[in-house]
């Protein structure tokens, strides 16, 4: 209880700035602008470099109407990332992993989101099972503006501790996300870290191919490509990367990851939208292996945003060393 207390002072300890506004807030008509990457975390470090190469880049979806101009469009992208990374919040979600055959199972999750520098966003990722009996997994990720970014790992059980009785050295078990285990499925889903992190956001060779109708939505479509050293990698499976923005909303509605053969092999897709405390909120989300023809949903059921958080929740040190208990009052309910 004593350290329950202890965490719940750090997180309100700058409550008044909160209410001033010196915190990032967004219009109540714009969907909370990095929640779709907050329920898939954040990325890790990614190699880039080596000298461009020709390359064919995958076919336009078909119905495109009124074009933004080429700076708009530049204008638009910068300005989502921009958002991603000044966001703070904490929200509690469930993973459904309902693969194409077999029993499914079901996780429940955190995820604390906050900058740590001017140009640095930190998230501390929770994942276990439904019922508590398998270890508990928590991830910690560090990106910047560039889409560069570190990640840290612990899996097994969790102890309770104050940040004073943290120390300076990483608690065993921790280990660096190194590149080659970025393909490797986490838990029993298709997700690989590299999906969960969702890099690709920030890839600077990025085109805009237009304006669309999506399920029936207006959207803004872009194609990325990876850095070189990427394509150079035999384990690298992907040609490009379609992102589709909702124009009313301004929020990452649907990714395809495109294989070499010009087709969407995975898709992550937007489904529901709620409204709480005036911020449009992503509810449920899909991820779809069009390989294995799994499924993975994704559902936010309850959020706190526009917080102070301390800095120490977002260094390794945290890892295997705190899993807060809140009181149920610290969040709003998703339904």
């Amino acid at each position: 209880m004593k350290v329950k207390h202890s965490m719940m002072q750090i997180l309100k300890r700058d409550e008044t700035k909160i209410r001033k506004g010196v915190l990032f807030r967004v219009s109540s008509r714009k969907l909370f602008p990095s929640l779709l990457l907050m329920v898939l975390g954040l990325s890790v470090l990614i190699p880039c470099a080596l000298d461009a190469q020709p390359r064919t880049r995958p076919t336009a979806p078909e119905s495109r109407f009124d074009d933004l101009e080429k700076e708009e469009a530049e204008a638009f992208l910068e300005r989502f990332r921009e958002n991603t990374l000044q966001a703070s919040y904490v929200f509690g979600f469930e993973m459904r992993v309902m693969p194409a055959r077999g029993k499914g199972v079901t996780y429940q999750g955190r995820l604390w989101n906050g900058p740590v520098s001017e140009d640095t966003a930190g998230s501390l990722v929770e994942i276990f099972s439904d019922d508590r009996t398998s270890p508990e997994v928590q991830l910690l990720f560090h990106r910047n503006r560039s889409g560069e970014s570190r990640g840290w790992k612990y899996s097994g059980s969790v102890e309770t501790q104050s940040p004073e009785e943290w120390g300076e050295e990483k608690r065993e078990g921790v280990q660096v996300l190194e590149y080659d285990q970025f393909y490797q499925p986490l838990l029993e889903t298709d997700y690989s870290p590299f999906d969960l992190q969702m890099p690709f956001v920030f890839w600077q060779d990025a085109s805009y191919e237009g304006r669309y109708f999506l399920r029936g939505r207006s959207t803004y479509t872009f194609l990325v490509h990876p850095p070189e050293k990427f394509q150079e990698d035999d384990a690298w499976p992907w040609k490009a990367i379609r992102l589709h923005f909702d124009a009313e909303f301004e929020a990452l509605m649907q990714v395809d990851w495109i294989d070499s053969r010009n087709r969407d092999r995975r898709t992550l897709a937007l489904l529901e939208i709620k409204e709480v405390e005036d911020q449009w909120i992503p509810k449920t989300l899909d991820f779809r292996n069009r390989e294995t023809r799994g499924k993975t949903r994704f559902t936010v059921n309850q959020v706190a945003f526009n917080l102070a958080f301390p800095q120490e929740i977002f260094t390794p040190m945290v890892l295997g060393r705190w899993s807060p208990v809140l009181d149920d009052d610290f969040f709003h309910p998703v339904q």
